[in-house]
């Protein structure tokens, strides 16, 4: 993994810089889910803390010039992401990574926020559920300002121009021509998150099978719109389990999530038979029988208009 120095004599101090180095980017861990892939901010933070915890190290160059050094030695690369800059400049710590090789888009969707969770589109590619090639990627920290309970649009009055945003949300940076999105999220909603290993030094921290088809209905057109999301849904039908699904809409707990994902399996065809999900409908539609009130007319997919309706559960469908 030791990359030879060139028409020069190596520097001890620089040698244990480097040891110190490999040893902190050797192998993933939950703090960093890849340490394959860099932003730039947080490998000067790995440098000054080799540099600060060793005083014999203290002497070496300052931080942002070791980067120049690992780059002139073949031990990082910059990774072309675009537009340049310190808050969207990404490195490849890979000293056995070939001259072409570049970061996978999800171990650099994931370097973006280190502590954030890949959702919606990316997800969906992630767990092949689409033929389609993502458009867009996102990944999401989570925000300590509940999401809105009902899932209908509140109406309230304009008090000033509306400000035009982005439905994707924040445009961080492109690789390959494709956006990377990071986006805030209410955790409440986001009841499936788990780890998977990628190799020894990369892990994705990333929502379940499960939460992802949950997020389709949530978010259709971050998730890669209608085509996309029917797409999913059908080739997840025999790999998704019916009883974390369950568990994840009683963490959620927001009827109108039970109503799509029940009309939804329906417009499939899907047969849940005796599961813990079927059981869970089955109390809600009773629940509903008593406060007909609360079962307002919905969308199949918020922001889509369809022109059938599932009487059971007033869902507008295709």
């Amino acid at each position: 993994m030791r990359k030879p120095f060139k028409n020069s004599t190596p520097d001890p101090k620089f040698e244990a810089f480097l040891s110190a180095l490999r040893d902190r980017v050797s192998e993933a861990t939950q703090e960093k889910p890849t340490v394959r892939c860099w932003g730039r901010n947080l490998l000067l933070h790995e440098i000054v803390a080799i540099l600060n915890g060793t005083p014999s190290l203290k002497s070496l160059l300052p931080a942002c010039k070791m980067i120049e050094s690992l780059q002139r030695i073949g031990w990082i690369k910059s990774i072309p992401v675009e537009p340049k800059g310190v808050a969207a400049e990404f490195f490849l710590v890979d000293m056995e990574a070939g001259k072409e090789e570049n970061a996978d888009s999800l171990e650099l969707l994931q370097a973006l926020r280190p502590n954030g969770v890949i959702c919606y589109f990316s997800a969906i590619h992630y767990y092949d559920l689409t033929t389609q090639i993502p458009t867009h990627h996102h990944i999401a920290w989570f925000s300590s300002k509940p999401g809105n309970p009902s899932g209908v649009a509140n109406k309230t009055a304009q008090t000033k121009e509306p400000t035009e945003r982005n439905p994707l949300g924040v445009e961080k940076f492109r690789f390959q021509g494709v956006p990377y999105f990071l986006t805030k999220r209410d955790p409440s909603l986001v009841a499936g998150v788990q780890f998977r290993e990628v190799s020894s030094r990369t892990r994705l921290r990333i929502t379940t099978l499960e939460q992802t088809l949950l997020d389709t209905l949530l978010q259709p057109v971050r998730s890669g719109g209608e085509a996309v999301i029917f797409e999913a849904w059908e080739n997840a039908m025999e790999q998704f389990d019916p009883d974390r699904m369950a568990q994840h809409l009683a963490t959620i707990d927001r009827t109108y999530l039970d109503r799509r994902v029940a009309a939804m399996l329906e417009v499939l065809g899907t047969r849940l038979e005796s599961t813990a999900l079927k059981a869970r409908f089955d109390t809600i539609q009773e629940r509903l029988k008593s406060d007909p009130e609360v079962l307002v007319p919905l969308p199949l997919l918020p922001g889509f208009d369809f022109p059938n309706c599932n009487r059971d559960w007033n869902i507008q469908v295709p």
